[in-house]
């Protein structure tokens, strides 16, 4: 078993994968690296052409797709299926993010779920919403430690105001709406909410008639360069991620701050509830939209008040989150699981 681990004299694999890159995050290229490190050649994605040489079939967001492509997709997954391509699916989300078709969704996610050989999770919770659990394989999400270059030192903290950080693409069901109405609420006199990352010009409009000119809260709506994000989240003390819990399982920004030593306050998704230690972040639980901005406010007020003597005490508690991502969350990890996919008996 030792030698397979450390993969001497293992079978390689071909394997299509979908999608084959991705720039708003580093998760496909870690993926793929820990593909790699298991034996397998990773090919782009071309649907039916190019089968005679392709063992396995990666699918990554397949469900994420309009109702003709739906349908389209199901019938190419039967096909692969008959074909005997082996399908491994990455169930990221309980149904695609702002869908406008969520029954429908999860109707498709239960045919993928079906031509599946393999269903990779990356939070034990995901379990709840399976239906073929015995194809279930669990590897933690990567972590992204020096995946965006190496931790920045911070210049602009000085432990008397906090510093809260929303950093990612910016779309509804991150319910950035709900954050600044409940960051103006507070009005807190030493606390900045920033809120960076790309946005549709319409949502971008509309997100900032809701700031209602408070020069305490910061925006920049355009992608954030990787180079940037070390620096970014260097200079702030904890970051806010308010995700919509009806689609959300999972949350690579989330393992992003905890990879750059930074802890967070967001609702209690399946990657929190996987973490060992709940007191290294600030989490909680909602019934609506109502309760999820009451809640957001109550957990923001309590950071300020707690550490109101020094704001940078946060950052021990990212330095332990840092630690439980390089344990549980590294190469080695990912690729010991993996490799019983592709190598078991």
């Amino acid at each position: 078993m030792r030698n397979r681990e450390a993969g001497a004299s293992v079978k390689k694999y071909n394997a299509a994968f979908f999608p084959f890159e991705c720039n708003q995050n580093k998760y496909i290229d870690l993926m793929k690296k820990m593909y790699a490190a298991c034996g397998v050649e990773i090919k782009p994605f071309c649907g039916l052409k190019n089968l005679k040489n392709i063992d396995f079939i990666i699918l990554n967001w397949y469900e994420s797709a309009g109702r003709k492509d739906m349908l389209k997709r199901s019938v190419m997954l039967f096909l692969f299926f008959v074909k005997k391509k082996k399908i491994v699916w990455t169930m990221h989300n309980k149904h695609p993010h702002d869908t406008a078709f969520p029954f429908l969704s999860r109707l498709f996610m239960r045919v993928i779920e079906m031509f599946s050989y393999k269903i990779i999770i990356h939070s034990r919770e995901s379990l709840k919403f399976i239906k073929y659990i015995k194809k279930a394989v669990y590897i933690p999400h990567p972590c992204y430690i020096n995946a965006y270059g190496p931790r920045a030192a911070p210049e602009a903290l000085d432990g008397k105001r906090l510093k809260l950080l929303f950093v990612g693409q910016i779309r509804r069901y991150k319910n950035i709406e709900i954050l600044i109405s409940a960051f103006n609420s507070l009005n807190l006199e030493n606390a900045v909410l920033t809120v960076c990352g790309m946005a549709a010009p319409e949502y971008a409009l509309e997100t900032g008639l809701l700031i209602n000119g408070n020069k305490n809260i910061q925006t920049r709506f355009e992608f954030i360069k990787d180079e940037e994000m070390p620096g970014l989240i260097a200079n702030h003390h904890i970051l806010v991620f308010p995700y919509d819990l009806r689609s959300s399982l999972n949350s690579g920004s989330i393992i992003l701050s905890f990879s750059y030593k930074r802890t967070v306050i967001a609702p209690l998704n399946g990657t929190l509830a996987d973490m060992n230690n709940k007191d290294l972040f600030f989490s909680y639980e909602y019934k609506n939209e109502r309760d999820h901005e009451e809640k957001l406010k109550n957990k923001i007020l309590e950071i300020y008040t707690r550490y109101k003597d020094n704001y940078n005490e946060l950052l021990c508690l990212g330095e332990c989150c840092h630690n439980e991502v390089l344990r549980n969350n590294g190469m080695d990890v990912l690729v010991k699981e993996a490799s019983r996919i592709f190598h078991s008996s």
